[in-house]
């Protein structure tokens, strides 16, 4: 029984210790369960600010954003017990030194408000600023911290430095028909000239600027004698010379025209304004600073030296050419000559003569650079120069530019001038064999006796060439001959050389010696000429022997005349476009050859002895 009892004992025990094992895990299984439900509660309550994102401003003006959180859904409040944004500092503040002056966060409902500051023009930098939201406010301070959630979000706002400040704008004075002072004119108004100007002065910051006024007004280049720079007045502005924010006013001085000011400037004698002064102005800000505008003063005079006419002669064909004009079909190797016509504009009162008068012809490309003296040009007066060039005979198919330039300057000093470009256009021909440097050895022959000619020929055209001639002929000399065939790639040259033969009993005199070239064995291209003096035959022999017993020196200078060479001008040559089958233009003259008086005679005598031959048998039968 004993037994029995204590057994049962130990069973009672055992059950009371499981269930009392049982209780406690159920009791830590409430609360875990009490904990999940705490933690989704404060997670329900915590708030979210939406993204507002860093702000920039410039100083002087407004910023205005707003700021907005949201909730969890299954959190439970009373929107009459509290604001879900604040104003109070506690909750909105920065973290920049010094503190942003009248910023304001206005809450409006429980879940947004409005954020407004108007940065001071001593408010420039960068400001970081955190807003704080709470699930539980009142009276500005949270409810039940440990259940109550809260939100915070930064963002950086940005203020730009607005710099007070004015600008000064001065229109030129005069302009391209302005006169300057001239103590050398008729009109004594003329000797010293002065004129009113304006310059407009604006408020360019956002501060209203006092204490407006002209500091300096000061000559620059020139002495003040020379420019009387001086001030008159301040328009529009108030007694207490206030230029409000945007506002302008015009500010007036006097300047005189200084008799020796440029007109032109530059390489290209450019028609510009000249400086003679600067004017300056001050103005203080609202916080007290002090802020200026300058601008310097310019003047323009006219113009009086012009380029009147250019005449552009290629070759005997001439055009008057302008500013931009183009000279087209000009051919390598061509001769250029440009007539310039300049005037001074001065007017006969003004009594203003340009002097030294430079003119300059120049073009890289061609290799040209010409400088010719025109002199001095009186009023209203007219001078003529000329400038002559060659287009070099390897000159390219191109546009070639060329710049002229005239410049003088006047009794009074001052500078006037013209610049113009026009263009050559270079076009070369396909087929073109020039002559070139012609001469004769002696210039002088007589008595049946010869000269040594010669002639450089040269291909200029753009195709190579194979059958190239070149015929000589002189009808007063009974000389005639075809020299050739000649191989000639282009810009290639080769000299040619005959003996021209003086006839027994020729006349005294010049006799004209012509030279042709040919391509393509008969196509003609180029001609020119050359003067051989035939003196007669006593002469000759006083000029190529002289008596032994008579010294040269001794020799009157009318026993030898000087050799004469008359200018030749070149025959002009109208050169067709090229066809698909070159067009014979001339053919060679045979007559002209050094065998046809040989062969004449040749023919002639076995005419005759066919005829006596005939004769002699009509006379047998």
């Amino acid at each position: 029984m004993t037994k029995f009892i204590y057994y049962y004992a130990e069973l009672t025990e055992i059950r009371l210790t499981m269930e009392m094992r049982g209780l406690v895990v159920v009791r830590f299984f409430a609360v875990c369960l009490l904990a999940i439900l705490l933690f989704s509660a404060i997670a329900a309550a915590q708030p979210t600010i939406l993204p507002i994102g860093n702000k920039v401003v410039n100083e002087g003006s407004l910023l205005a954003f707003n700021v907005s959180a949201i909730f969890s859904a299954n959190s439970t409040y009373n929107s009459s017990n509290y604001t879900a944004i604040t104003a109070n500092t506690t909750y909105f503040y920065n973290t920049t030194s010094p503190a942003m002056k009248g910023a304001v966060l206005q809450a409006s409902g429980f879940s947004n408000a409005s954020f407004t500051w108007t940065p001071s023009f001593t408010d420039a930098g960068s400001y970081t600023v955190t807003f704080t939201v709470f699930h539980n406010v009142s009276n500005g301070t949270p409810v039940n911290a440990v259940w109550n959630g809260s939100a915070s979000h930064a963002i950086t706002i940005t203020v730009n430095d607005v710099p007070a400040g004015m600008s000064l704008t001065v229109p030129v004075v005069g302009g391209k028909t302005q006169k300057r002072s001239n103590p050398k004119s008729d009109r004594a108004t003329d000797e010293n000239l002065l004129v009113t100007a304006s310059a407009t002065l604006s408020n360019t910051g956002i501060e209203n600027l006092t204490n407006v006024n002209v500091t300096s007004i000061t000559p620059s280049g020139y002495s003040q004698s020379e420019v009387n720079l001086s001030f008159i007045s301040i328009s529009d502005l108030s007694l207490a010379t206030t230029l409000n924010r945007s506002q302008s006013t015009t500010i007036k001085f006097q300047a005189r025209i200084p008799k020796d000011l440029d007109a032109v400037t530059g390489n290209r004698l450019e028609e510009n304004k000249q400086t003679v002064g600067t004017i300056a102005v001050t103005g203080t800000t609202t916080s007290g600073s002090t802020v200026t505008a300058s601008s310097p003063i310019q003047i323009q005079t006219e113009n009086n030296l012009r380029i009147k006419n250019i005449k552009v002669e290629v070759d005997g064909d001439s055009e008057n050419v302008d500013n931009g004009d183009r000279v087209s079909n000009v051919k390598a190797g061509a001769s250029v000559v440009m007539k310039i016509e300049l005037e001074n504009k001065f007017s006969r009162d003004d009594n203003v003569d340009i002097n030294d008068v430079d003119v300059t012809v120049d073009s890289d490309d061609l290799d040209v650079n010409e400088d010719e003296d025109a002199g001095d040009i009186a009023p209203k007066k007219t001078r003529e120069v000329t400038v002559r060039f060659t287009i070099d005979e390897d000159a390219d198919d191109d546009d070639y530019e060329v710049e002229v330039r005239a410049s003088g300057e006047d009794e009074n000093g001052a500078k006037h001038g013209e610049f113009l470009r026009f263009t050559i256009e270079v076009e070369k021909r396909e087929h073109e064999i020039k002559i070139g440097s012609v001469s004769l050895n002696p210039e002088s022959a007589g008595c049946e006796e010869r000269a040594q000619l010669r002639a450089t020929i040269k291909n200029i055209g753009r195709r190579d060439e194979d059958e190239v001639f070149l015929r000589i002929e002189s009808p007063d000399l009974r000389y005639g001959d075809v020299l050739g065939p000649y191989e000639l790639d282009e810009d290639d040259s080769r000299l040619v050389t005959a003996d021209i033969p003086v006839p027994k009993n020729m006349s005294a005199g010049n006799k004209r010696i012509t030279l042709e070239t040919y391509y393509d064995t008969d196509i003609r291209s180029n001609s020119d000429a050359a003067l051989l003096r035939v003196v007669a035959c006593d002469e000759a022999s006083r000029v190529t022997t002289p008596p032994a017993t008579q010294p040269p020196a001794t020799q009157p200078p009318t026993e030898q005349p000087p050799a004469v060479r008359e200018p030749v001008v070149a025959e002009p040559v109208v050169i067709s476009p090229p066809a698909a089958t070159p067009e014979k233009k001339e053919g060679i003259d045979l007559s002209s050859s050094k065998y046809y008086i040989p062969l004449l005679i040749a023919g002639n005598i076995v005419l005759l002895g066919a005829a006596i031959f005939l004769v002699a048998k009509l006379a047998a039968a």
